[in-house]
């Protein structure tokens, strides 16, 4: 039996079904039963969008799938098809909210550049300036190198702190978790994608600002940007999608856990809306100085001039298609799975949100992305 992250498979699914979690099966495909979709504007573009939407949602067996596009400032499409929640057959809509995992750094990389720009923070000084008190801030590694995941900190470790559902009051005790480990690497010298690294960051913004990271984010990134949909994760939120999983080519709902030991790198439910709206303000100048964001989505170098493997900048990575030099950050949580994708020289941004996380169906947000890009190309 192949073992997933310390677990056999066998045993997983007795975790799952001894927690009581529902089978499901996609008995609604039925076609005297179809899926509930909402598709607007019905243009041309919009049509096709549909038509590929509805596809992936049913090649990849997904409980629903949601998605937006902007260009030139305007949200042009949104659309939906599948449940957000299976059981009780509650129809997934514009409004309907989902983890999106790592897309999360994007949005903390957004706030860092903003704190930066009023002086708040330096990028480049030492993170002790910060945080004193850290143990490995002694190694001199900076907040650029934690938000380009080449300070040497380590990621989750196993399953326990994957689908950890241990609630943590904020960034400073997340990062008792981590704080005493070794650097995998002296900082700048290696890359090593990390959302521990990015709790780092949070409790530097915090030291540094005065307030809670949370805080940070609302008045500086969410407000301005309109993005009235995301917060961090909690339980309870009537408009939040049911997580689910897929294993062995059924679904589950996913096992209970808390996303409060990773605000910062992986912590927020959105909105495909809503991270178009970071996208809009983003390409329009309207949330960052053009000098910070092109620092944001300049991919970092490591310290002997070579390129890190992922092309990964503050909070982006950077990559090229037909279409153009396009940056980008998918994200995969217990239950849910987004993807933000923005070609800042066409104005346009796309963004899909799932309630599943997506891994066992090979399905490939960034291509699904880049595939309603093409459709919307100015």
């Amino acid at each position: 039996m192949k073992k997933l992250a310390g677990v056999t498979a066998l045993a997983l699914l007795a975790m799952l079904l001894a927690a009581g979690a529902c089978l499901l099966l996609f008995v609604e495909r039925r076609p005297d039963r179809p899926f509930p979709q909402t598709f607007a504007p019905q243009t041309a573009a919009g049509r096709n969008a549909a038509t590929l939407l509805a596809g992936l949602h049913h090649i990849y067996s997904m409980p629903s799938l949601s998605a937006a596009v902007a260009v030139n400032g305007q949200l042009v499409w949104s659309g939906a098809v599948g449940y957000a929640d299976l059981s009780t057959r509650r129809p997934a809509d514009a409004g309907t909210r989902y983890r999106i995992g790592s897309v999360s750094k994007s949005i903390t990389a957004v706030a860092v550049m903003r704190l930066a720009e009023m002086g708040v923070v330096d990028l480049d000084a030492p993170y002790a300036t910060y945080v004193p008190d850290f143990p490995s801030a002694s190694a001199g590694y900076s907040l650029k190198q934690l938000l380009s995941h080449q300070a040497g900190i380590r990621h989750y470790r196993g399953w326990g702190e994957m689908a950890s559902n241990t609630p943590y009051d904020g960034p400073r005790e997340a990062a008792t978790l981590f704080a005493g480990d070794p650097l995998l690497f002296p900082p700048g010298t290696g890359f090593s994608y990390s959302s521990h690294g990015y709790t780092a960051v949070a409790l530097a913004m915090e030291n540094a600002a005065g307030q809670p990271y949370a805080e940070i984010v609302r008045q500086l990134v969410l407000e301005p940007a309109g993005m009235d949909s995301t917060r961090l994760d909690r339980k309870g939120d009537p408009a939040a999608a049911t997580r689910y999983m897929l294993f062995a080519g059924l679904l589950f709902e996913a096992l209970a856990d808390d996303l409060s030991d990773r605000q910062a790198g992986g912590g927020f439910v959105s909105t495909p809306g809503d991270l178009v709206r970071l996208g809009i303000a983003l390409t329009s100048g309207n949330l960052l100085a053009p000098e910070s964001r092109t620092r944001m989505w300049t991919p970092v170098p490591l310290s002997d001039g070579t390129m890190n493997p992922q092309r990964y900048a503050l909070g982006f990575r950077e990559g090229a298609d037909d279409l153009g030099r396009f940056l980008h950050h998918g994200g995969t949580a217990n239950g849910g799975s987004a993807m933000l994708l923005i070609y800042p020289d066409l104005g346009l941004t796309v963004a899909l949100c799932t309630n599943y996380d997506g891994q066992e169906s090979g399905f490939d947000r960034l291509k699904a992305a880049q595939g309603l890009a093409a459709l919307f190309k100015p």
